[in-house]
């Protein structure tokens, strides 16, 4: 039987049936109709009761394993889609199918009416059956009248295994389950050392909790207290004992970069970044709250709030133009505490393409493709064709010259390139002078990779 489902980008739906049945095997399968985001993607049905997944066949669709539908219940299942390189790229949500109980039992058909001879012959067996219990256990049973057995616990022969008529116990003298009173010396379990809990504390276990071994030091983290030199006097003292008992707690704050995150930016270019900061009160009010970018304060449209909380959609007034760290700071008048840092770079890109010849101006060099990233070595992929057949590099020459050039195979290609200099003016309108490596030769159309290490 085939349940059809479909799954549109991340959202995965059931089409029918409405419920399937228990302790089918082989017979219930899975069919999908995708759309195109998850087009060069495996395809795997993940079955988190049982934590496990199957791969889907060519044709979009997947045996439901038995186990998983044995018993009655609910089947739980999504999809997640995987690229070649083994990385996670789209999940959806799950969805939920009834399992309805199956016919599995085999049901005898039911017997036929017993006739007269055989209810009297059963009948009979089993008044002498009684008969039979009563004479056996008549010598067992206490003697004495019925009062003898009042308010007592009836109790079993442990040779006979035959029920008495007097246990000789009072019900009254049971304990009873609630507020119980003990006499005597009752015992209990001992617990662990480190139990915490409403189970009963036996005399060991008080002296194991209140006699630590003397051989082990107790490290006790102090509570209150004031710096040396405080100056008290005139000191409130409900305050003063506050801060004696109670230990201060700063307050803390958290930075989550919301738009134009921390990262790489070409310089030149205006980062106006949003956050959001959250600031949780501890021992005292917040007095303080910004924004800082490379340790100083700066405007923002952030507010200060005594008791804390979360403020969305912050912004800087001015935008981020230079490499710098940005953090949130609080304070409650006695102390400040900052948040982990968000930082922004901003270089002179790298430039890289296929070129007829080497390029000699700044807008030659800004014509090739362009890499907005740091310092390091970088693997280029070049689409060579008969008009553009040679190679070429270029970056700000004050990060030195390139120590190798190597082709996709490995091979060490330097020396075949011609090194220039060029001045190129900057996305900030400031002139930089670049390298520009070009490949002496062209090479033949295609697809090259190159790897350029400094």
């Amino acid at each position: 039987m085939t349940i059809n489902i479909r799954i549109d980008n991340d959202n995965l739906t059931i089409n029918e049936p409405a419920a399937i049945v228990s302790g089918s095997k082989n017979y219930y399968r899975l069919q999908a109709v995708f759309t195109s985001d998850w087009d060069g993607l495996s395809r795997y049905v993940v079955f988190p009761t049982q934590e496990c997944s199957v791969a889907m066949t060519e044709d979009d669709s997947v045996l439901v394993p038995e186990a998983i539908i044995a018993e009655s219940g609910v089947l739980t299942f999504g999809l997640i889609g995987m690229d070649g390189e083994g990385n996670l790229r789209i999940t959806t949500n799950y969805v939920r199918l009834r399992i309805l109980s199956g016919a599995r039992e085999i049901h005898a058909l039911p017997p036929s009416p017993a006739d007269d001879a055989t209810w009297e012959s059963y009948i009979g067996k089993i008044a002498q059956g009684w008969l039979d219990l009563i004479n056996e256990a008549s010598g067992d049973f206490a003697k004495g009248p019925a009062s003898s057995a009042d308010n007592h616990v009836a109790t079993f022969s442990g040779t006979t295994g035959k029920l008495l008529k007097d246990g000789g116990v009072l019900i009254s003298a049971l304990a009873k389950l609630s507020s119980p009173t003990f006499t005597g010396s009752p015992k209990a379990p001992t617990a662990s050392e480190d139990t915490n809990s409403t189970q009963l504390a036996t005399t060991a276990f008080v002296e194991t909790a209140t006699h630590m071994d003397e051989k082990s030091e107790v490290m006790l983290e102090p509570l209150g207290g004031l710096p040396a030199g405080t100056d008290i006097s005139g000191a409130d003292v409900k305050d003063l004992l506050k801060s004696l008992l109670i230990k201060y707690l700063p307050p803390t704050v958290t930075l989550t970069a919301t738009q134009n995150g921390g990262g790489v930016y070409e310089l030149g270019v205006e980062v106006r970044p949003t956050f959001t900061v959250s600031a949780v009160k501890k021992s005292q009010p917040i007095t303080s709250l910004e924004l800082r970018v490379g340790g100083s304060a700066v405007a923002s449209s952030l507010k200060v709030q005594a008791q804390g909380g979360v403020q969305t959609g912050v912004t800087l007034t001015q935008p981020l133009k230079s490499s710098a760290s940005v953090t949130a700071r609080v304070g409650d008048g006695q102390s400040f505490s900052d948040s982990a840092a968000i930082g922004y770079t901003f270089v002179d890109p790298f430039y890289y393409g296929a070129v007829s010849s080497a390029p000699t101006d700044s807008t030659g060099v800004r014509a090739l493709t362009k890499l907005v990233q740091t310092k390091g070595a970088k693997t280029l992929s070049y689409s060579v064709s008969a008009e553009k057949g040679r190679l070429c590099f270029a970056y700000p020459s004050s990060y030195g010259a390139l120590k190798s050039i190597k082709d996709q195979n490995g091979f060490d290609n330097t020396a075949d390139f011609d090194r220039s200099v060029v001045t190129v003016t900057n996305a900030a309108s400031s002139e930089v002078s670049y390298y520009v490596y070009t490949y002496k030769n062209t090479v033949t159309p295609g697809v090259l990779g190159m790897t350029f290490s400094f």
